[in-house]
């Protein structure tokens, strides 16, 4: 997960800093920065599939509002414009 990616991304960077010349350590700080950036990506994705979710499923519950609850539809027009959804 994210906090054993940052962990050994610190461990490699504090490991490379007392063997600031050695090319292995130096591949070592490479290959974690890669797996931070591929955990970050993954995580990325997660949560845009979630606030995708969220915008449909927000969505079908404001078709199915009956007309008594018409001023909430003000308030999902006013979020939707906020967060850019």
């Amino acid at each position: 997960g994210l906090r054993a990616s940052i962990m050994a991304m610190s461990d490699a960077l504090q490991s490379f800093s007392t063997h600031a010349y050695s090319e292995t350590h130096a591949n070592i700080v490479l290959s974690s920065f890669k797996n931070l950036t591929q955990t970050l990506r993954q995580i990325s994705s997660k949560l845009e599939s979630a606030r995708s979710q969220q915008i449909y499923d927000l969505d079908v519950s404001v078709q199915e509002v009956p007309e008594a609850g018409r001023p909430f539809l003000l308030q999902y027009a006013l979020l939707r414009s906020i967060y850019c959804l």
